[in-house]
């Protein structure tokens, strides 16, 4: 009965051993499979955060392991930032073209001022300086007074335009 006891406590051994064998390599392969089956997700996860800090460029690349839902987020992603740096181009050639086209116009009225305004008020101070010139002072010397006030006048806006257009 001894040696029969003996026999039963052996032969149980390698069951549990088998079964603990089997317990380890079972619990090996299902974290190595969640694992795998996660890695999707976690390169997702780590191409957002890229692209958060400022890499526009990342991209989620293609996985054979993701399973088409998670393939197809990736894809959307994607398209989404290639999308958005479209934008980004588009918005930038528009701003290139804004400030392009305030230069032209800022060229434009200073070519204006320069040329027709300027140029009246140049002839309009020399017309005065002219009948200032030739009245008679004794005569008429509120007259004299006031054209030398309107030369002035016209002399000081002459110069306001010339650096208006000059600064434009």
């Amino acid at each position: 009965a001894a040696l029969a006891m003996r026999r039963d406590q052996m032969g149980g051994a390698p069951v549990i051993v088998v079964v603990g064998a089997a317990f380890l390599i079972a619990i090996v392969v299902n974290i190595v499979l969640v694992n795998l089956a996660v890695r999707p997700m976690t390169i997702l996860e780590k191409t957002v955060d890229t692209i958060w800090h400022g890499d526009l460029d990342a991209r989620v690349p293609p996985s054979r392991l993701a399973d088409r839902h998670v393939a197809r987020v990736g894809r959307m992603f994607n398209i989404l930032l290639d999308g958005l740096l479209a934008d980004r181009e588009r918005t930038r050639k528009l701003a290139v073209e804004l400030i392009s086209a305030g230069d032209r116009e800022r060229a434009a009225v200073s070519r204006e001022l320069h040329d027709s305004i300027a140029q009246s008020l140049a002839a309009l101070v020399m017309q005065l300086s002219a009948l200032a010139h030739d009245a008679d002072a004794t005569a008429v010397a509120l007259l004299l007074e006031r054209l030398h006030g309107a030369r002035a006048l016209a002399a000081a806006t002459l110069e306001e335009v010339r650096l208006m257009a000059h600064t434009m």
